[in-house]
């Protein structure tokens, strides 16, 4: 019998409903290949640069080649030779909002803004009286765009290609509804303005910007911070504690109801997109709940339902939500920050993540509901691949887990079983998964017992790329 792996998470409030989860794994259709879909491990995190401190990133984007990255209170800037040059002071904590002209750095610190000029260095604060309170920018028709915070629905924009000079009167308000704008997005010529309870779409005209008629939703914002962008589709997280996804004016729930039933006292979502792999995939985490969500949206349209995985850093008692934020394409790598430190990392399948597990559907007999014996279970995955302490980089972490030493490790599986519907979980199985070369390792369990209905959870704690083929079992 061929048990199903599970394609996304799909954990029920009601456990009894359904366990299904996969973390640091995302599936994959493949339909002309040994199985329909797969799961495979999720691109990690890879070192980069380090920018020094202990700042997290609050932003970053790609200018003319270099890459620019606010880390606490400083602005680097990453050469083509990976050294990098400080430029300070930027005000405030948390994320900023980062857009460019091309010549213009501009930031939205909240209650301060700067400009950075790329061709003279030189950073400094805007101090045009007429700058509102912001924390988003962004760059359309030749001004830079930002929220008015401290206003009821206004948003400003700046004198063309020029950051530093702010007309009072170069401002509009929404006009749906008179809702506090909380961001403001460019996508080509439009611009997008987030409220708290609707989205308005405006276009450039000869007075600086005009509403596009009949095309706001009143489907607004609450994480101002959730807002990313890939493909041409826009993704948020909107005022109803949904996520949604834009290609035009409309916007579509793309969550779950089971991943809004996790989400909903979210208010602080802070979302990034990235394509890798031919998977085109919008993460966002909550730093008050620490758990990180993504969305795939390549597999979502391959396969017809919202695919959706968790994301985890560390592990056991160190596991946090993902320590990737924000992200930019540069020199040829995905670049993402971290949310602790002043690191820029490389994301990539060539980083496996810490560790990989999936929970199963629950299995049992709907016709009948008799109770069943399960003499044999295997897992059908990849094996014959070793970790080793320098590639692993744990350092005293591996050592408690696995006795220290720089030899080679045989990655190991974990199999732990419910029969109570989720709520209890047995006694951890584990099995080897063979050394470098060791391909026809297969990973067997046996003499599992009796269940009227079984859900399963494995676990791979080793740094290796783990795909699943599906699972096998012998059921009398």
């Amino acid at each position: 019998m061929q048990l199903p792996i599970g394609l996304t998470f799909n954990a029920h409030p009601e456990r009894t409903v359904s366990v299904e989860n996969v973390i640091n794994m995302m599936p994959e259709a493949t339909p002309h290949a040994r199985s329909q879909y797969v799961l495979r491990s999720c691109p990690d995190l890879g070192p980069f640069v380090a920018l020094g401190g202990d700042r997290a990133v609050r932003g970053m984007i790609e200018v003319r080649g270099l890459l620019y990255v606010l880390a606490g209170p400083v602005l680097y800037r990453v050469n083509s030779d990976y050294s990098t040059d400080a430029f300070s002071y930027v005000d405030g904590s948390g994320p900023a909002g980062i857009s460019t002209n091309g010549k213009q750095i501009h930031i939205a610190a909240g209650d301060a803004g700067f400009i950075f000029d790329v061709e003279t260095e030189v950073l400094e604060p805007i101090t045009d009286p007429e700058y509102p309170r912001a924390f988003t920018s962004t760059f359309v028709a030749g001004r830079f765009v930002v929220e008015d915070a401290d206003s009821q629905g206004k948003f400003f924009w700046s004198d063309l290609y020029d950051g530093l000079n702010w007309n009072g009167l170069n401002f509009a308000t929404a006009e749906l509804l008179p809702d506090p704008v909380l961001a403001v997005y460019g996508r080509g010529q439009t611009l997008t303005v987030f409220g708290t309870q609707t989205v308005e779409f405006w276009r450039p005209s000869e007075d600086g910007f005009s509403p596009i008629t009949g095309s706001g939703q009143r489907m607004g914002l609450r994480s101002r911070a959730s807002v990313a962008e890939v493909d041409n589709v826009i993704f948020y997280h909107a005022s109803d504690g949904s996520f949604r996804a834009m290609s035009g004016y409309q916007p579509q729930r793309i969550s779950t109801p089971n991943v809004e039933a996790v989400i909903k006292g979210w208010t602080d979502a802070e979302g990034f997109t990235y394509s890798l792999d031919g998977h085109t995939v919008y993460q966002v985490s909550s730093p008050t709940s620490d758990r990180t969500f993504c969305y795939d949206l390549t597999e979502s349209q391959r396969l017809g339902v919202p695919v959706w995985f968790e994301r985890r850093s560390g592990l056991g008692q160190t596991e946090t939500r993902h320590r990737a934020r924000f992200s930019a394409v540069c020199f040829g790598k995905t670049l993402v920050g971290d949310t602790q430190t002043g690191i820029v990392w490389e994301l990539s399948f060539g980083f496996p993540p810490q560790f990989s597990e999936f929970y199963t559907p629950h299995l049992t007999d709907s016709d009948s509901h008799r109770r069943m014996t399960m003499s044999k279970l295997e897992l059908v995955c990849r094996t014959g691949q070793t970790s080793t302490l320098d590639s692993a980089a744990w350092g005293d972490l591996w050592n408690l887990l696995w006795g220290g030493g720089d030899e080679d490790r045989e990655p190991r599986c974990m199999l732990s079983i419910s029969r109570n519907n989720g709520f209890e979980w047995g006694e951890s199985k584990w099995r080897g998964m063979g050394l470098d070369g060791q391909q026809d390792t297969r990973v067997i369990w046996r003499r599992l017992g009796q269940f009227r209905q079984m859900a399963c959870h494995f676990r791979v704690t080793h740094p290796i790329p783990f795909s699943v083929l599906g699972v096998n079992a012998d059921v009398n």
